[in-house]
């Protein structure tokens, strides 16, 4: 996980959904284009540059050097920051020297059940579902219960949302993807395809279908929940 990764969590610990458990402490990089510039640098010296900047840090606007030749031109630092090198399009990379901590906080209530250099793996119970995905993203979300049968219902309480629809069709895959919807949940029945998508959905068939409606108690609870794509796999928290 890396140094700049600092637990707040420990082996066995009981959390609750929100609480935090890890700060990550990220470095900026920043690019600039340069070509104005560096183009008119020689290889040579433009090479003998680059190893002289390296590493140095600058402010915004320092003399870094000339372009050298009958028409120098200075270069001037384009922002604040300790310099990384020079990529093939002659944009100029910088780390900065601010640093940005993250937060991650746990999606549901769970037990810590593993930690190690790779990973922090959370044990909750959930009820499994199973079915043909499309897509391969990985996905926490709030579930509605809600079954949509018109477009017309489908607004934006359900931005940032999985919603449940039997029968999906192109506009009601635009309006969703419009609205933020992240996922969508459907009975595929004897269907193989359905239209071309950029969202997440997984496709139940009519019995995983009516697990699913008895569990989220037709529409009477939003459940949290996560969809793996990757292995057609639906968990939702108990």
């Amino acid at each position: 996980m890396g140094e700049n990764f600092e637990l707040k969590v420990s082996l066995g610990d009981k959390i609750k959904k929100g609480d935090l458990l890890a700060k990550i402490t990220e470095i900026k990089e920043f690019c600039v284009n340069m070509a104005d510039s560096l183009s008119l640098v020689n290889e040579k010296k433009r090479k003998s540059l680059i190893e002289a900047w390296k590493n140095k840090k600058y402010k915004q606007g320092d003399l870094m050097g000339r372009t050298g030749g009958f028409f120098s031109k200075k270069i001037l630092c384009p922002i604040s920051g300790c310099f990384v090198g020079v990529d093939e399009f002659f944009n100029m990379c910088f780390v900065s020297e601010e640093k940005e901590t993250r937060e991650i906080r746990s999606p549901v209530g769970a037990k810590v059940k593993k930690i190690d250099k790779k990973e922090l793996v959370l044990e909750f119970e959930a009820v499994e579902f199973k079915g043909k995905t499309w897509g391969e993203e990985k996905i926490w979300s709030w579930i509605s219960g809600k079954e949509f049968d018109r477009i017309a219902d489908l607004d934006s309480r359900f931005e940032g949302k999985t919603v449940l629809c039997r029968e999906i069709d192109e506009d009601f895959l635009a309006k969703a993807r419009a609205l933020g919807v992240v996922a969508l949940i459907t009975e595929i029945g004897g269907k193989e395809e359905l239209p071309d998508a950029d969202m997440a959905i997984l496709g139940v068939d009519k019995e995983n279908w009516s697990c699913l409606m008895d569990e989220l108690k037709d529409g009477k609870e939003e459940r949290r929940m996560f969809l793996n794509c990757s292995e057609g796999k639906l968990l939702l928290v108990v």
